[in-house]
């Protein structure tokens, strides 16, 4: 008998030991399950914010770039327009009357015959009627020419040379008739040579060494032509004045057109020459360059680089400013974060050390019970 009360208190007592240790698993098991607060710290933008700082800066480097492009584009075409300038010809009516020019034959190896102003309408039988248009005008009878010698720019020694003023009514019709007798024997071709130039009043008005110096200087900057012996040449005038952009001056060119008709007759040691000089029409051609490409429209797309550089400061400034906020409020928040955490981990410490002391209690009310289970047996 007292051997079966032993063993029934040994059983007992194994098992609340048992049971003590179970407990004490469980606790521990609880205790474990509750894990540690995550202490990384993560900040996220919204989509919002990150496309204001990627889309808009692209875009406003986009706009700069263009902006920059398109007045590099405008001043190179600015430089290209002075270098490659437009011509604008405006056809300007002379009212009936052209300002005198002057006429410059040069009749080596020939004879002066005759010189007379007239009327000339499809080669008239009776040059000396006038038109009914031009009854109020007088032709002169007498031609109005100098000789000049003058030392040649072109060829070595002197040079002679005859200065008539041209026809100036070309309403009327009026020409300028030259004859000259040329010698043939020893010549193969014969030709004479004449220039053309404009303000016949500035030349008679020179004196005479400056009228040399002046033929000498349009025989070699002027175009020389030529009418042939042995014919009638008819020359019809006319010319254009062309604005000297860089120095500011007009100049004048001559262009002509020519006919020819042939004398009857044998042939003899002589040939007749004669020049007919007449107008062609009541205009002539004012040609101006033009420069498509004005320095306006330069200095607008210069302004407008400068507004675009200006405004681009502006947002960068912005930007700047934005981006500094951000990192500001991003460090707040993460100072935030880091007390939350913070605090997080106080309370889990709390947490933590109450259950190590309700375990450790627990821990030695079982090892009394324990002590007095055994003692008691």
């Amino acid at each position: 008998r007292h051997g079966r009360r032993l063993e029934s208190t040994t059983v007992a007592s194994l098992t609340n030991i048992a049971k003590f240790f179970s407990t004490k698993n469980e606790d521990d098991e609880s205790s474990e399950e509750e894990e540690p607060p995550n202490t990384k710290m993560v900040y996220r933008r919204s989509k919002k914010d990150l496309l204001k700082l990627i889309f808009l800066p692209l875009l406003y480097l986009l706009l700069m770039g263009i902006a920059i492009l398109f007045a590099f584009y405008t001043i190179q075409g600015l430089i290209d327009s002075y270098e490659n300038r437009v011509r604008s010809v405006q056809q300007i009516d002379v009212n009936g009357k052209y300002h005198a020019i002057g006429i410059a034959i040069f009749p080596p190896f020939s004879d002066y015959i005759k010189c007379e102003y007239r009327y000339y309408d499809d080669v008239s039988p009776n040059p000396k009627q006038p038109p009914d248009i031009c009854q109020n005008f007088e032709i002169p009878f007498v031609c109005d020419y100098v000789n000049v010698t003058f030392n040649s720019s072109i060829s070595p020694g002197v040079r002679f040379a005859m200065v008539f003023k041209g026809p100036t009514l070309v309403s009327c019709k009026e020409s300028l008739l030259l004859r000259y007798h040329i010698n043939t024997t020893y010549r193969e071709f014969s030709a004479m040579e004449y220039i053309l130039f404009d303000q016949w009043d500035t030349f008679i008005a020179k004196s005479n060494e400056s009228k040399m110096d002046f033929l000498a200087n349009i025989e070699m900057n002027r175009v020389v032509y030529t009418f042939p012996a042995g014919f009638r040449t008819w020359v019809k005038l006319s010319y254009s004045v062309r604005q000297d952009f860089h120095n500011n001056r007009n100049y004048t060119e001559f262009s002509l057109i020519d006919n020819y008709a042939s004398f009857n007759g044998n042939q003899t040691d002589t040939l007749p020459m004669e020049v007919l000089f007449e107008w062609k029409d009541n205009y002539y051609d004012y040609i101006q360059e033009i420069i498509s490409t004005t320095a306006w429209s330069a200095f607008g797309s210069l302004c407008g680089l400068f507004l675009t550089l200006v405004k681009a400061g502006e947002f960068c400034r912005h930007w700047v400013r934005r981006i500094r906020r951000d990192r500001e409020k991003k460090v707040l928040h993460l100072q935030k974060l880091e007390e939350e955490q913070k605090l997080l981990m106080e309370s889990y410490e709390r947490r933590k050390s109450l259950r190590r002391e309700t375990k450790l209690k627990k821990s030695l009310e079982g090892t009394n019970k324990v002590s007095k289970i055994v003692a008691s047996q």
